[in-house]
């Protein structure tokens, strides 16, 4: 509903601004751009499709680089493979209001009530969102193989680590990214978050408890 009442320049053009569809900037060799087409008119279910991520494509990499935007508050910043001494110049490029608003949907995809409790950790918040696509082959989708995801950032309000899971063909009665990428992803950030030395921001219950007993 929402990318029907969009025009098709404006759906384009915020995945463009996000990265997808062209060289992220780091120079590796045999980087992909991806796909992001660009034609001079889609039909409805194309406009459809295109706005849930349908009809893209997109690299592990080009999905860090977009929520790496929502976890700065809507700013660009260049990525490297290489430690900066200083923090590169960032651009803006979405407005902070719905930087915001998007982080704290994406906060509750984690929650009791979301699709990837299996992302949570125990004593970081954490924010994202799932994937599960099937795979193209020569005659098109490719019944029973497909790709399980999960992009997210943590802590959920002072984000210091984006995290792309991207599970290829998992195996078994489970495939969605929920299931099979989102716990991977936990183990990676919070083990992550230790190595950087980052305070905790989510206690469990029985910690909390003792911590007023102790007051």
């Amino acid at each position: 509903k929402i990318a029907l009442a969009l025009s098709q320049d404006q759906i384009h053009e915020v995945f463009y601004r996000l990265g997808l569809g062209q060289f992220s900037g780091i120079g590796f060799p045999g980087e992909s751009t991806g796909v992001l087409p660009n034609r001079s008119r889609w039909s409805d279910i194309e406009r459809a499709n295109f706005a849930f991520g349908y009809g893209v494509s997109a690299t592990a990499l080009q999905l860090a680089q977009a929520y790496a935007v929502l976890a700065s508050g809507g700013i660009s910043v260049p990525v490297n493979l290489l430690k900066q001494q200083e923090a590169p110049i960032g651009r803006r490029i979405v407005d902070a209001r719905h930087a915001e608003q998007l982080r704290q949907m994406l906060e509750q995809v984690t929650g009791s009530k979301g699709t990837a409790k299996k992302a949570q950790t125990e004593h970081y918040t954490v924010a994202g969102k799932t994937g599960t696509a099937h795979k193209v082959g020569s005659g098109g989708y490719q019944a029973g193989h497909y790709l399980s995801l999960f992009a997210g950032f943590a802590p959920a309000d002072q984000p210091r680590i984006v995290t792309v899971v991207v599970v290829d063909d998992p195996k078994g009665a489970e495939y969605y990214g929920g299931e099979v990428a989102a716990p991977v992803f936990a183990d990676i950030v919070a083990g992550s978050l230790r190595l950087l030395n980052v305070a905790p921001d989510k206690f469990p219950q029985r910690q909390l408890a003792l911590a007023g007993g102790a007051r």
